[in-house]
């Protein structure tokens, strides 16, 4: 890609390094969240850090207006410092559950309900015909979906 960027766009060594950094970044926030289960904040102090470095590679290698790397260094460190926060009083991981197959399986309902609704609004019966499932599992899957205002 960097090839791609400096013999086609003609793109500066700046630019160039600019653009890694940036890649970097996200392949290995990307990479962390998915092998660490991180929270949300914390995966996003990888698009702050990358905000950051865009913001620093802007005021530094270009000669126009303060206000665009300004923007990009103050959104960056907002990210960044929120996930600060986050793991200071949350932690960085999201905890582990202790879910036994009919926990999943409810779960798993409740998607199911959830891409159906979206299609069209079946009624109570055609919604448990069409899942298999029984009344009590659906009927506890719609009110999941009720508390998380999923579907009204």
């Amino acid at each position: 890609m960097l090839a791609i960027f400096y013999f086609f766009l003609e793109s500066t060594a700046p630019q160039l390094a600019t653009t890694a950094l940036a890649t970097a970044s996200a392949g290995l926030t990307e990479f962390l969240s998915d092998a660490y289960d991180l929270r949300k904040p914390v995966t996003h102090a990888g698009f702050g850090v990358q905000l950051l470095l865009g913001g620093v590679a802007l005021s530094v290698f270009d000669d126009g207006s303060v206000l665009f790397p300004a923007a990009f260094l103050a959104v960056g460190g907002w990210f960044a410092l929120n996930a600060v926060q986050t793991v200071r009083h949350e932690g960085g991981t999201v905890p582990e559950t202790t879910r036994d197959g009919h926990d999943v399986y409810r779960e798993y309902v409740a998607k199911r309900i959830y891409v159906i609704l979206d299609d069209r609004p079946p009624t109570r019966c055609e919604l448990g015909d069409s899942l298999d499932a029984d009344d009590e599992v659906v009927d506890a899957a719609i009110d999941r979906l009720l508390d998380r205002d999923a579907i009204t």
